[in-house]
């Protein structure tokens, strides 16, 4: 779904809009400002206003079955922003590819104050290598991601009955439920609930 994306472009906290393709089309004065009086860099999404913070932008995913991988993080409250078919020569340098192209499916976290943004990669050419370890915890490399989520058990109860399995039982550890869950193309996801008593100590 396009939506206009917002960002600061003075410091007395002046917007621009963003267009889906990225054009400037419109601006005014932002609702929103940071610290020391800087306006918060982000946009305003379908909840309201995003910010954008210093540090994880994004995290991609190389998938064989791309409708199946946009299901499952429907299910985990992912909406899709971009779909486009990237290819070329900046592109392949960039990669380190030769002749790339593939489905680049681009979603964000629908509910989330701050941005949260998946990408799924369904390569046309070359063809992919699968990796046999994916799904392997016992090695070095990327391990899994986790998302944090409001209810556990609903969450869990969504994702079966699309289709999609646990890995093992809920545990408990540092103030979270946390449980795996099989992933597209194999990639392990954790969800994560956070113990609400453990974060506010002095509630009631």
């Amino acid at each position: 779904m396009p939506r206009a994306f917002w960002k600061p472009i003075e410091a007395r906290g002046t917007i621009k809009v963003l267009d889906a393709a990225g054009r400037t089309c419109g601006h005014f004065d932002s609702p929103v400002m940071g610290e020391f009086g800087q306006p918060d860099l982000g946009y305003y999404g379908r909840e309201g206003w995003r910010t954008l913070d210093i540090g994880f932008d994004h995290v991609t995913i190389c998938v064989v079955d791309l409708e199946d991988a946009k299901r499952f993080f429907e299910l985990l409250g992912f909406e899709e922003v971009k779909a486009v078919v990237v290819s070329g020569p900046v592109m392949s340098r960039y990669m380190g590819i030769a002749d790339w192209e593939a489905d680049h499916l681009t979603l964000v976290h629908g509910k989330a104050s701050s941005h949260q943004e998946v990408q799924l990669l369904r390569f046309h050419q070359p063809a992919p290598e699968v990796d046999s370890e994916t799904g392997n915890l016992a090695r070095t490399g990327f391990s899994h991601v986790c998302f944090r989520v409001d209810d556990l058990d609903a969450t869990l109860a969504s994702l079966r009955a699309g289709g999609f399995a646990a890995r093992n039982e809920t545990m408990d550890f540092h103030d979270r439920r946390l449980v795996f869950v099989e992933g597209p193309s194999g990639v392990v996801i954790e969800l994560a609930q956070w113990d609400q008593d453990a974060l506010e100590p002095n509630r009631g």
